[in-house]
Protein backbone atom coordinates (compact mmCIF):
# COMPACT_ATOMS: atom_id res chain seq x y z
CA UNK A 1 0.00 0.00 0.00
CA UNK A 2 2.77 2.07 1.09
CA UNK A 3 4.34 1.36 -2.20
CA UNK A 4 1.10 2.31 -3.76
CA UNK A 5 0.92 5.69 -2.69
CA UNK A 6 4.57 6.94 -3.38
CA UNK A 7 4.62 5.42 -6.73
CA UNK A 8 1.42 7.59 -7.23
CA UNK A 9 3.06 10.72 -5.70
CA UNK A 10 6.35 10.28 -8.28
CA UNK A 11 3.91 9.97 -11.16
CA UNK A 12 2.15 13.20 -10.39
CA UNK A 13 5.03 14.92 -9.92
CA UNK A 14 6.28 13.87 -12.94
CA UNK A 15 3.97 14.84 -14.53
CA UNK A 16 4.04 18.52 -13.08
CA UNK A 17 7.44 18.69 -14.42
CA UNK A 18 6.24 17.73 -17.37
CA UNK A 19 4.04 21.06 -17.63
CA UNK A 20 6.70 23.00 -16.65
CA UNK A 21 8.80 22.00 -19.20
CA UNK A 22 6.32 22.44 -21.57
CA UNK A 23 6.06 26.05 -20.38
CA UNK A 24 9.34 26.96 -20.58
CA UNK A 25 9.78 25.76 -24.57
CA UNK A 26 6.22 27.86 -25.08
CA UNK A 27 8.31 30.52 -23.98
CA UNK A 28 11.35 30.26 -25.78
CA UNK A 29 9.10 29.62 -28.94
CA UNK A 30 7.65 32.96 -28.41
CA UNK A 31 10.60 35.28 -28.98
CA UNK A 32 10.48 38.47 -27.03
CA UNK A 33 8.03 37.54 -24.62
CA UNK A 34 8.08 38.21 -20.90
CA UNK A 35 8.23 35.52 -18.95
CA UNK A 36 7.40 35.69 -15.11
CA UNK A 37 7.09 33.22 -12.42
CA UNK A 38 4.17 33.14 -9.45
CA UNK A 39 4.07 31.32 -6.43
CA UNK A 40 0.48 30.50 -4.79
CA UNK A 41 -0.12 29.84 -1.29
CA UNK A 42 -3.99 29.15 -0.46
CA UNK A 43 -5.69 28.28 2.65
CA UNK A 44 -8.99 26.34 2.91
CA UNK A 45 -10.80 26.35 6.03
CA UNK A 46 -14.32 24.55 6.62
CA UNK A 47 -16.37 25.04 9.19
CA UNK A 48 -19.31 23.06 7.82
CA UNK A 49 -21.18 21.72 4.64
CA UNK A 50 -21.93 25.86 4.20
CA UNK A 51 -19.69 27.72 5.12
CA UNK A 52 -16.03 27.76 4.71
CA UNK A 53 -13.01 30.57 4.93
CA UNK A 54 -10.33 30.64 2.13
CA UNK A 55 -7.04 32.81 2.11
CA UNK A 56 -3.95 33.04 0.13
CA UNK A 57 -1.03 34.71 -1.01
CA UNK A 58 1.13 34.77 -3.86
CA UNK A 59 4.84 36.30 -4.63
CA UNK A 60 4.91 37.36 -8.46
CA UNK A 61 8.62 37.71 -10.41
CA UNK A 62 8.75 39.01 -13.89
CA UNK A 63 10.83 40.19 -16.56
CA UNK A 64 12.74 36.95 -17.01
CA UNK A 65 12.04 35.86 -13.38
CA UNK A 66 14.73 37.60 -11.73
CA UNK A 67 12.52 40.55 -10.36
CA UNK A 68 10.01 41.05 -7.61
CA UNK A 69 7.86 43.06 -8.70
CA UNK A 70 4.08 42.47 -7.24
CA UNK A 71 2.74 40.68 -3.99
CA UNK A 72 -0.71 39.85 -2.93
CA UNK A 73 -3.01 38.33 -0.31
CA UNK A 74 -6.14 38.36 0.74
CA UNK A 75 -8.87 36.59 2.77
CA UNK A 76 -12.63 36.29 2.82
CA UNK A 77 -15.72 33.52 3.81
CA UNK A 78 -17.44 31.55 0.74
CA UNK A 79 -21.16 30.41 1.26
CA UNK A 80 -22.78 27.15 -0.54
CA UNK A 81 -26.21 26.83 -0.94
CA UNK A 82 -28.34 23.58 -0.75
CA UNK A 83 -27.95 23.55 -4.64
CA UNK A 84 -24.55 21.79 -4.74
CA UNK A 85 -23.66 24.03 -8.21
CA UNK A 86 -23.79 27.61 -6.95
CA UNK A 87 -22.02 29.27 -4.44
CA UNK A 88 -21.28 32.84 -3.28
CA UNK A 89 -18.16 34.10 -1.55
CA UNK A 90 -16.66 37.49 -0.39
CA UNK A 91 -13.38 38.50 -0.41
CA UNK A 92 -10.93 41.85 0.56
CA UNK A 93 -7.48 41.61 -0.84
CA UNK A 94 -4.22 43.99 -0.69
CA UNK A 95 -1.56 44.03 -3.32
CA UNK A 96 1.57 45.31 -3.36
CA UNK A 97 3.18 46.44 -6.71
CA UNK A 98 6.36 48.06 -8.35
CA UNK A 99 6.11 51.15 -10.11
CA UNK A 100 8.41 52.07 -13.06
CA UNK A 101 10.47 54.05 -11.07
CA UNK A 102 10.82 51.22 -7.88
CA UNK A 103 8.41 52.86 -5.41
CA UNK A 104 5.87 50.11 -4.52
CA UNK A 105 2.01 50.75 -4.18
CA UNK A 106 -0.45 49.54 -2.24
CA UNK A 107 -4.10 48.64 -4.14
CA UNK A 108 -6.85 47.74 -1.93
CA UNK A 109 -9.82 45.64 -3.70
CA UNK A 110 -13.24 44.48 -1.68
CA UNK A 111 -15.19 41.96 -4.00
CA UNK A 112 -18.32 39.83 -4.26
CA UNK A 113 -18.44 36.85 -6.26
CA UNK A 114 -20.87 34.09 -7.66
CA UNK A 115 -19.69 30.62 -8.31
CA UNK A 116 -21.21 27.49 -10.53
CA UNK A 117 -20.19 24.51 -10.84
CA UNK A 118 -21.38 21.75 -12.98
CA UNK A 119 -19.97 17.81 -12.38
CA UNK A 120 -20.47 15.56 -15.39
CA UNK A 121 -18.58 12.00 -14.35
CA UNK A 122 -14.77 12.69 -14.16
CA UNK A 123 -15.58 16.53 -15.46
CA UNK A 124 -16.28 19.48 -13.52
CA UNK A 125 -16.79 22.70 -14.71
CA UNK A 126 -16.27 25.62 -12.57
CA UNK A 127 -17.16 29.29 -13.59
CA UNK A 128 -16.61 32.42 -11.05
CA UNK A 129 -17.80 35.28 -11.72
CA UNK A 130 -16.20 38.14 -9.53
CA UNK A 131 -17.07 42.11 -8.85
CA UNK A 132 -14.28 44.30 -7.37
CA UNK A 133 -13.59 47.68 -6.22
CA UNK A 134 -10.04 48.58 -7.07
CA UNK A 135 -8.68 51.09 -5.32
CA UNK A 136 -5.32 53.21 -4.07
CA UNK A 137 -4.78 56.79 -3.02
CA UNK A 138 -4.65 58.67 -6.25
CA UNK A 139 -6.74 55.73 -8.45
CA UNK A 140 -10.15 53.64 -8.72
CA UNK A 141 -11.92 51.49 -10.68
CA UNK A 142 -14.57 48.25 -10.48
CA UNK A 143 -13.57 45.16 -12.60
CA UNK A 144 -15.21 42.58 -13.50
CA UNK A 145 -13.70 38.97 -14.12
CA UNK A 146 -15.09 36.02 -15.29
CA UNK A 147 -12.80 33.00 -14.84
CA UNK A 148 -14.08 29.61 -16.78
CA UNK A 149 -12.18 25.93 -15.81
CA UNK A 150 -12.76 22.59 -17.25
CA UNK A 151 -10.91 19.85 -14.57
CA UNK A 152 -10.73 15.83 -15.45
CA UNK A 153 -9.71 14.20 -11.76
CA UNK A 154 -7.61 11.35 -13.08
CA UNK A 155 -6.93 8.24 -10.00
CA UNK A 156 -3.52 10.26 -9.90
CA UNK A 157 -4.03 13.93 -10.89
CA UNK A 158 -6.17 16.47 -12.31
CA UNK A 159 -5.21 18.21 -15.68
CA UNK A 160 -7.09 21.43 -16.24
CA UNK A 161 -7.94 24.12 -18.67
CA UNK A 162 -8.88 27.89 -18.28
CA UNK A 163 -9.98 30.90 -19.32
CA UNK A 164 -10.07 34.53 -17.36
CA UNK A 165 -11.35 37.59 -19.08
CA UNK A 166 -11.00 40.98 -17.33
CA UNK A 167 -13.47 44.18 -18.07
CA UNK A 168 -12.14 47.47 -16.89
CA UNK A 169 -14.70 49.96 -16.28
CA UNK A 170 -12.04 52.69 -16.14
CA UNK A 171 -11.23 52.01 -19.86
CA UNK A 172 -14.66 50.63 -20.53
CA UNK A 173 -12.88 47.66 -22.25
CA UNK A 174 -11.93 43.61 -21.80
CA UNK A 175 -8.50 44.79 -21.72
CA UNK A 176 -6.99 41.19 -20.13
CA UNK A 177 -7.47 37.92 -21.47
CA UNK A 178 -5.65 34.90 -19.36
CA UNK A 179 -5.22 30.91 -20.94
CA UNK A 180 -3.99 28.63 -18.57
CA UNK A 181 -3.05 24.77 -18.61
CA UNK A 182 -2.19 22.95 -15.88
CA UNK A 183 -2.07 19.57 -13.11
CA UNK A 184 -3.05 19.35 -9.66
CA UNK A 185 -2.26 16.68 -7.53
CA UNK A 186 -3.07 15.70 -3.72
CA UNK A 187 0.31 15.17 -1.63
CA UNK A 188 -1.96 13.68 1.20
CA UNK A 189 -5.44 14.90 3.07
CA UNK A 190 -4.63 18.55 3.75
CA UNK A 191 -1.82 19.27 1.34
CA UNK A 192 -2.08 19.71 -2.34
CA UNK A 193 0.00 20.71 -4.88
CA UNK A 194 -0.31 21.85 -8.88
CA UNK A 195 1.78 23.53 -11.66
CA UNK A 196 0.38 25.80 -14.75
CA UNK A 197 1.52 27.98 -17.58
CA UNK A 198 -0.58 31.29 -18.25
CA UNK A 199 -0.84 32.89 -21.54
CA UNK A 200 -1.34 36.67 -21.11
CA UNK A 201 -3.18 38.02 -23.64
CA UNK A 202 -3.21 42.33 -24.18
CA UNK A 203 -6.77 42.99 -25.92
CA UNK A 204 -7.70 46.68 -24.97
CA UNK A 205 -6.14 48.21 -28.56
CA UNK A 206 -5.36 45.22 -29.95
CA UNK A 207 -4.64 41.36 -29.68
CA UNK A 208 -0.70 40.91 -28.26
CA UNK A 209 0.45 38.16 -26.06
CA UNK A 210 2.88 40.03 -23.52
CA UNK A 211 3.87 37.51 -21.40
CA UNK A 212 3.98 33.51 -20.51
CA UNK A 213 3.78 32.95 -16.26
CA UNK A 214 4.61 29.64 -14.89
CA UNK A 215 2.64 29.26 -11.50
CA UNK A 216 3.57 26.86 -8.65
CA UNK A 217 0.88 26.15 -5.84
CA UNK A 218 0.72 24.71 -2.23
CA UNK A 219 -2.80 24.60 -1.18
CA UNK A 220 -3.46 23.48 2.23
CA UNK A 221 -6.80 22.03 3.82
CA UNK A 222 -8.03 22.10 7.07
CA UNK A 223 -11.12 21.95 8.92
CA UNK A 224 -11.94 25.43 11.57
CA UNK A 225 -14.86 22.76 13.40
CA UNK A 226 -13.59 19.47 13.61
CA UNK A 227 -16.41 17.04 15.31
Amino acid sequence: MVFKRNLRRLICIGCELIVFGMSVSAFAATGNRDLSLRINQNFNGTWNKTLSVHAWMFEHMNRSMAHFEYYETGIGPRIQFPLPWLAISFFYRQAFSKSDDARWQLEKAPSANIEFRVKARRAVFWNQVRVEYRFRDDWQNVRVKNFLQLSISGPAATPYAAWESFYENRTGSFALQRFFAGISAPLDAHLSTALYVRLDVNTEHSVELYRICVGAKLIFNFALHPE
